[in-house]
C-alpha cells in the first residue's frame, strides 16, 4: 500500500486521463454528428412520430376499455388521501386566483378597497363560466389559457360592491349580473 502522497498523485493522474478521454470522445461524437446531422434528425423524427402514434393508440384504446376502472381508481385515491387531494386543489385554486389578481390589479374597481384577502372576482354583464351544457365551470378546472381569454370579462370587487352589483334599482336581486365599473 502506497503512501498518502502516492495515492493522491495516482488519483489526480486518473482524473486527468479520464478528462482527456472524455474530451476526445466528445469531439469524436460531435464530428460524427456534424457529418450525419440530417440522417440523425430524420431518424429521431421518425422514431418520435412512431412512438407518439403508438402511445396515442394504446392510451385511447386502454382508456376506453378501462374507463370505469380508472374512474373507480381515482375515486378510491381521493377517498384514501383526502388531505393530499384537497390540498392540491386548494393550492391550484390559489395560484389561479393570484394569476387573476396579478392581471386585474389589487383593489375594488368601484370603491377602491384594497384588501386582497376579501376581493372577489366578478363578471361584467355575462357569465362566461357557464358552459353550453348549462353547467358552471370552476376556476380549478380551467386552464391558464382559458382564464387569460376571460380576463376582459372579469373585474375585482369588494363583497359590498359585488352584492350591490346584483341588485336592481328597486333593491331586488337580479337574475343577470350587471356591473357599473368606474372608468
Amino acid at each position: 500500500m502506497g503512501t498518502w502522497k502516492n495515492v493522491e498523485a495516482r488519483n489526480r493522474a486518473n482524473r486527468e486521463r479520464y478528462a482527456r478521454n472524455r474530451d476526445k470522445e466528445r469531439a469524436r461524437s460531435h464530428r460524427y454528428y456534424l457529418k450525419h446531422r440530417k440522417e440523425i434528425a430524420q431518424r429521431v423524427k421518425e422514431r418520435r412520430l412512431k412512438d407518439l402514434e403508438k402511445y396515442r393508440a394504446l392510451s385511447l384504446h386502454y382508456y376506453y376499455e378501462h374507463k370505469t376502472e380508472q374512474r373507480e381508481s381515482h375515486r378510491r385515491y381521493r377517498i384514501a388521501h383526502p388531505g393530499t387531494y384537497h390540498a392540491e386543489r386548494r393550492r391550484m385554486k390559489q395560484r389561479k386566483h393570484d394569476f387573476i389578481l396579478q392581471h386585474l390589479g389589487d383593489k375594488c374597481s368601484r370603491c377602491g378597497f384594497s384588501d386582497k384577502r376579501i376581493l372577489e372576482i366578478a363578471h361584467i354583464n355575462v357569465d362566461p363560466l357557464r358552459s353550453k351544457s348549462g353547467k358552471r365551470k370552476t376556476l380549478t378546472s380551467m386552464s391558464y389559457a382559458a382564464i387569460q381569454k376571460l380576463l376582459p370579462t372579469l373585474t375585482l370587487l369588494c363583497p359590498n360592491c359585488h352584492a350591490l352589483s346584483h341588485l336592481d334599482e328597486n333593491g331586488r336581486i337580479q337574475n343577470h349580473l350587471t356591473l357599473f365599473v368606474k372608468d
